[in-house]
């Protein structure tokens, strides 16, 4: 999904609903049962909330543009460290 995309889909309010399809269209198997794609959704907007909470604290005035920034990139290495280990034997550790 592209940034612009995202961005159409976060001015129309569907940012999260829109990720969660594309992503269950692009990795749920076709045959998981209901079980696995409602627990599946559940994490992922579990995710979305509390990234989306974490965001909002950083919006704080007693938090400094450097902080907030450092807290971003932070985020970002431990996702791409996440994305690296998925399918290996290192995965969830």
């Amino acid at each position: 999904m592209s940034a612009a995309s995202r961005r159409v889909m976060a001015r129309k309010g569907r940012l999260v609903r829109d990720g969660w399809q594309d992503y269950a269209q692009k990795i749920l198997p076709k045959s998981a049962p209901p079980v696995q794609r409602q627990e599946t959704r559940r994490a992922f907007y579990a995710g979305a909330a509390h990234l989306l909470a974490t965001m909002a604290e950083l919006g704080e005035p007693e938090v400094d543009e450097d902080a907030g920034a450092g807290v971003l990139e932070a985020t970002q290495h431990e996702i791409e460290a996440f994305v690296r280990t998925v399918g290996t034997p290192g995965e969830g550790r």
